[in-house]
């Protein structure tokens, strides 16, 4: 009885474990100050359009090392490297001024 216990928990644990995160965040100009409306916003298949405030929500995101394209309504673009943690919700602020231009491997 104890072992099915300890293995019922175990599953639990390795389900919390490789649990889901919504990303959240904007796209903005911080040296500008512009909210950047329209842009889009993409994560390995899924991809979403800024709202008019610049903000954006990518739901059933796995946890780990990421590659998040933003492509500008202007056709510019540029991306950022980061790693999602393991929980429910992550917000994110992509800022251009701070990010350049994508990398050669970064395709759009």
């Amino acid at each position: 009885m104890a072992t099915r216990v300890f293995l019922a928990g175990l599953i639990a644990m390795q389900g919390l474990a490789a649990s889901a995160t919504t990303l959240t965040g904007r796209v903005v100009n911080n040296q500008s100050g512009v909210l950047l409306a329209g842009a889009e916003v993409a994560l390995a298949s899924a991809e979403v359009s800024t709202d008019a405030s610049g903000f954006f929500s990518l739901p059933d995101v796995a946890p780990g090392p990421a590659l998040l394209r933003v492509k500008l309504a202007d056709g510019s673009g540029f991306s950022v490297r980061l790693v999602i943690p393991e929980s429910p919700r992550y917000f994110v602020e992509l800022d251009q001024a701070r990010h350049g231009p994508p990398e050669a491997d970064d395709e759009y």
